[in-house]
């Protein structure tokens, strides 16, 4: 699958199975229904935008929609940089926070695929140097998939028998300031910590625990996380994608600020080197579109060659390769665990964890009287910064478009800004799915695989 933009992101061009196909431009059918379909939704979602951003307080806001493939919105409120007053835009770069741990599950599924790994084998096959885990004083095995899905027992950022602060902001460890040449510099920080939990059993969410995954993928690759990393953005195009370098020139870079009884303050310096794959990358809304809907298509594109009748066999042998086959796409869709706490607020029950991202299954919506439909996502909070990336397939499996679905993506260059999640699942469902149902009805646009 090869991504290029020889007019700009309006004109994105993707190659599926050697087909060139428009991928993001204006609506399929530029009719005034639907042009004021589109506008609606657009004036629904800057409202609520604004509103997220005025009760919250967050300085810049950033963010984008497809629908179907098709680039609908995309815009940026307030600003990147207070004290130089520059305007933020869908082009302005954030940390995405643990949105990076998608991207590492990605380079995963593709060891999985080229036959490197398998989900269930023993980590310590590929790093024999790691000493055998523990628990409770007896050898236990940690498995690739258990570190995907957070049940290996790896601590987050509170040691095992340690109080668990009220924030996770007013832990230690996400202000370090070290730079670590490599992952397993970076490893030191936990590796030798009692583990919480016996391996496979209870889900506890830890960035650690793909810090680990990523020093273990390094072994298998023969190279580094930060060069996998670099060779993936540029197959999949993503020009504004980085690892999170402090003394690097980034174009776009925002500045990050958090509050402290209500002042808003500038961030310290800190170093992500520690949690690359976990919590590490930088991207903008236009690089994260492009990165949900490459893999949305992957999991939908048999329905290509169904509408085509035909089978991936008969397509030349440089037409049968794509980023990622839909089975593998499927496999890191698919629930592992219920993921919810305590604290896990009533509209995200029930949630479940696959590998690297959340599930939410089709349920009653408390936003509204419409049904909330089967959605993906991940969420992410960094010191100066908030991220939310959410993916609603298509559920139809009579579909025969492969970009059948809504994406939703929003940066803030807030620490701890609260209502995101709310905000993106609110845009999709509220806002652009209405939009096309109505279109739909009206026979000029088809919505298929969402139950509203």
């Amino acid at each position: 699958m090869v991504f290029f933009r020889p007019f700009g992101t309006k004109h994105l061009v993707l190659s599926i199975f050697g087909a060139s196909a428009v991928l993001w431009t204006r609506s399929k059918l530029d009719n005034g229904d639907n042009i004021q379909h589109e506008q609606n939704a657009i004036s629904m979602a800057t409202a609520k935008c604004m509103a997220l951003k005025e009760k919250q307080g967050v300085p810049g806001l950033s963010v984008g929609v497809t629908v179907h493939g098709h680039l609908v919105w995309k815009t940026g409120f307030g600003l990147a940089d207070i004290e130089n007053m520059i305007p933020c835009t869908e082009n302005t770069v954030m940390r995405i926070a643990s949105i990076s741990k998608c991207f590492t599950a990605i380079i995963a599924a593709k060891l999985v695929e080229d036959g490197k790994l398998k989900w269930d084998d023993d980590i310590r096959k590929y790093y024999s140097e790691l000493s055998t885990f523990q628990f409770e004083n007896k050898p236990v095995t940690v498995t690739f998939s258990q570190l995907l899905s957070h049940t290996s027992g790896i601590r987050h950022y509170t040691k095992k028998g340690e109080e668990r602060p009220i924030s996770e902001f007013d832990s230690k460890e996400y202000y370090l300031m070290t730079n670590y040449k490599n992952v397993d510099d970076a490893l030191q920080i936990f590796i030798k910590d009692e583990l919480l939990y016996e391996p496979g059993t209870t889900f506890e969410y830890t960035t650690h625990g793909y810090t680990l995954l990523s020093a273990v993928i390094e072994k298998i690759a023969n190279k580094t996380y930060a060069n996998i990393m670099k060779s993936l953005f540029e197959q999949l195009n993503l020009r504004s994608t980085y690892l999170d370098y402090p003394e690097e020139v980034i174009p776009n870079r925002s500045h990050y600020y958090y509050r402290r009884d209500r002042e808003l303050k500038g961030v310290p310096y800190v170093d992500n080197s520690l949690k690359w794959a976990g919590g590490g990358l930088l991207s903008n809304v236009i690089d994260l579109l492009l990165f949900a809907n490459t893999i949305l298509q992957c999991l939908q594109s048999d329905r290509y060659l169904r509408e085509k009748k035909l089978s991936i066999q008969s397509l030349p042998t440089h037409q049968q390769q794509k980023f990622l086959k839909s089975s593998s796409v499927n496999k890191l869709w698919t629930p592992v665990i219920r993921a919810e706490t305590d604290e896990t607020p009533e509209l995200l029950r029930p949630r479940y964890y696959g590998f690297g991202w959340f599930i939410s299954p089709e349920k009653h919506s408390s936003i509204n009287e419409l049904s909330m439909p089967y959605h993906i996502y991940h969420s992410g909070g960094a010191v100066g910064a908030t991220s939310i990336l959410l993916i609603a397939p298509c559920t139809n499996i009579n579909c025969t478009d492969s970009k059948c679905g809504i994406c939703v993506t929003i940066l803030a260059n807030l620490q701890s800004t609260s209502e995101m999640y709310n905000t993106a699942l609110y845009i999709a469902m509220k806002n652009f799915m209405d939009s096309t149902k109505s279109l739909e009805s009206s026979g000029n646009f088809r919505l298929t695989g969402f139950k509203i």
